[in-house]
């Protein structure tokens, strides 16, 4: 008889090993980058820059997993009690998942928000197991702060003016989506208490889940609010009329992530290499080391496009450089040559 484990095992490596085999034939250098470089290091070093507290992942646990965060707490306490009779613990195995992807990651030289997320699934099955169980006096304590907190971004909202170099008028579209997830957090978080404390927990269970939904999806909804901000979309769109088959595009001292997906082409990076070293390190004619030797090229050449941040466009203008604006928001600018 065969070992289930084993078999799922080599189902899953008889799938993905050959794609890992014919990329690294065709690129000797990956397994060292992706193996590595984007494992190894980045969790034993600092070598990504993404350096963060040992506590770093405590407010993202907290806010993830909103409106049940309470009930997840308490859920972990019991389940350090033993089952009795039970072989397996499962409500322990479940807790244990948690602590270990949490520990894992905390200690980790490298932290971004997702790196968390695996531990989700075994936190929903502790809070899906606990409201089994949970009367409807405790149900009510535990959901009741959900409506302080959408109290406190109500009255919170109205004094946030500013995000960094995000426009007030893009703050402003967002905050109306706010208001709507806070204002329909409070109505239903209220109702739930209060069938909570008359014992209907099914019924209370119920609506706080569809108001944990539908509050996401406003927030995550009205997040397109501050695409300006956050893509490169509007722009890219504007300066496509420029490019022309063959011509250099500069991204100079700044790397817009969206920027090289809307324009359906790479750029050459100067003074910029952050996460983009390793790569640098096997295509160096894609990079320039720094912006004095990006001023002597540009003025070389008979064409050419660079984004540049607003700073940047604001010292090159008092300096006279030559360049023609094509495009610009709040902090990209586009520029050619003239």
């Amino acid at each position: 008889m065969t070992n289930p484990t084993n078999d799922l095992f080599a189902a899953a490596l008889g799938i993905a090993a050959p794609w890992f085999v014919v990329v690294s034939m065709r690129n000797p250098e990956f397994p060292w980058f992706f193996f590595v470089h984007e494992h190894w290091l980045r969790y034993t070093t600092t070598i990504h820059h993404r350096i963060e507290p040992w506590y770093y992942f405590i407010p993202m646990l907290v806010a993830g997993a909103v409106p049940w965060t309470l009930v997840m707490l308490e859920a972990g306490w019991r389940a350090c009690k033993p089952e009795a009779g039970a072989r397996f613990q499962v409500r322990r195995f479940l807790l244990i998942w948690c602590a270990f992807v949490f520990a894992f990651f905390s200690i980790s030289g490298s932290k971004m928000p997702s790196y968390i997320l695996p531990l989700f699934p075994a936190a929903a099955l502790l809070i899906g197991w606990r409201l089994t169980s949970m009367r409807g006096t405790t149900l009510a304590w535990l959901i009741a702060p959900m409506i302080l907190l959408a109290a406190l971004v109500l009255i919170a909202l109205p004094l946030v003016k500013t995000s960094g170099t995000t426009p007030v008028e893009v703050i402003e579209a967002y905050k109306r989506w706010l208001a709507i997830a806070a204002v329909f957090s409070l109505a239903t978080a209220s109702y739930a208490t209060w069938v909570a404390r008359r014992g209907n927990v099914l019924r209370a269970v119920l609506v706080i889940g569809f108001s944990g939904l539908v509050g996401a999806q406003l927030i995550i909804s009205g997040h397109e609010s501050v695409s300006p901000s956050m893509s490169a979309y509007r722009t890219a769109q504007q300066v496509k009329p420029y490019l022309k088959p063959g011509i250099p595009f500069y991204s100079v001292s700044t790397y817009d992530q969206t920027l090289d997906f809307y324009l359906g082409r790479t750029v050459t990076l100067v003074q910029y290499r952050d996460e983009m070293d390793y790569g640098l390190q096997q295509e160096p004619q894609l990079a320039i080391a720094t912006i004095d030797e990006w001023k002597q090229l540009w003025k070389q050449q008979p064409y050419a496009l660079a984004l540049v941040e607003k700073g940047l466009y604001r010292q090159l203008e008092s300096e006279a450089f030559p360049m023609r604006l094509i495009a610009n928001d709040h902090n990209r600018y586009y520029i050619r040559t003239p």
